[in-house]
């Protein structure tokens, strides 16, 4: 059986038609939706629409944020695999099916597959392959540079539990670190090579409203950091999550147009200190990490010279 966890806030535009793409899958599976607090007619919704689809579980908690309500699906999930879907994306046809194949004829610890952005009407936008961010696919470390979203991920749950592994209370970086933690754990991912799922681009939604609290992707490193050094892998983490580090610095950087000159300085002095400190990586990844440190360089020049606006096409 495959747990699948939903975490919900004010969900009612999507949830339904999230909820029927899984439906639709054909396979052994339940589906967890956690409300974390709404205040629209998501309880409502789902509600109803698990009275008339069994496979579908309530659960209802105080508005705690999206790592709490994964991590509360998580404690009740039955399955065998799992995993974490957001309430407003889709999975495409069949996309269970060739993971849960996948993943049980390679004995894997995780299967990924790829996924279309979509837009608020559904649009496929942009197809997000997964081999492009992987050099060496015979390496599970290489797999470090792929995007860390959850819903195009089916995981082994044992690995979870056994482990110990959930999701942490963290402002920025909740999915980076999370799986980078499994990456730390596992003995086994695959590449499946079609796209499984749509992911949602909403403009205005919460991911996209900046505040200095982009800073905390010092907390989510410095966790991981730490989760690392305690299994006593820190080498692994310098040669292939360093730059995973780095390239999260240059995500929250990039985001400094958005920002007062004030605030700038302030962004700029803390991730610069951070980046000069990211250790040089492995030799099959050393052209991302040139290419990232310019990437930061480029950025902080064109901010201290005001033309801020120039930095979007990074």
């Amino acid at each position: 059986m495959i747990s699948i966890i939903i975490p919900v806030y004010n969900a009612e535009k999507y949830i339904i038609q999230c909820l029927e793409s899984i439906k639709q899958q054909n396979v052994d599976l339940e589906v967890i939706c956690v409300d974390d607090g709404s205040t629209d007619r998501s309880r409502l919704l789902i509600d109803k629409y698990s009275r008339e689809n069994s496979f579908v579980k309530y659960i209802y908690q105080d508005n705690a944020g999206a790592p709490a309500a994964r991590n509360n699906g998580l404690s009740i999930a039955v399955g065998d695999y799992c995993m974490f879907f957001d309430s407003d994306d889709i999975l495409f046809p069949g996309a269970l099916k060739s993971m849960l194949s996948a993943i049980d004829s390679s004995n894997a610890d995780i299967v990924l597959g790829n996924y279309w952005e979509i837009d608020d009407s559904g649009m496929r936008t942009k197809l997000i392959e997964q081999r492009a961010y992987i050099p060496n696919m015979s390496n599970r470390w290489y797999f470090s540079l792929c995007p860390p979203l959850p819903g195009n991920k089916l995981i082994r749950k044992k690995v979870l539990d056994c482990n110990g592994i959930k999701f942490e209370p963290l402002k920025i970086g909740q999915d980076l670190n999370f799986y980078l933690r499994l990456l730390a754990v596992i003995n086994k991912i695959v590449y499946l090579q079609h796209a499984v799922m749509g992911y949602r681009i909403v403009q205005g939604s919460i991911s996209r409203q900046y505040s200095l609290k982009i800073l905390d992707i010092c907390n989510s490193v410095d966790n991981i950091k730490e989760y690392y050094k305690k299994l006593g892998k820190s080498i692994e983490y310098k040669k292939y999550i360093s730059i995973v580090e780095l390239i999260a610095y240059r995500s929250q950087l990039s985001k400094i147009r958005f920002f007062k000159k004030s605030d700038r300085k302030k962004i700029v002095h803390v991730l610069w200190n951070r980046i000069r400190c990211c250790n040089v990586p492995d030799a099959k990844l050393l052209k991302i990490y040139i290419k990232e440190r310019i990437k930061c360089i480029i950025i902080i020049i064109i901010s201290s010279i005001g033309c801020v606006r120039k930095v979007a096409r990074f």
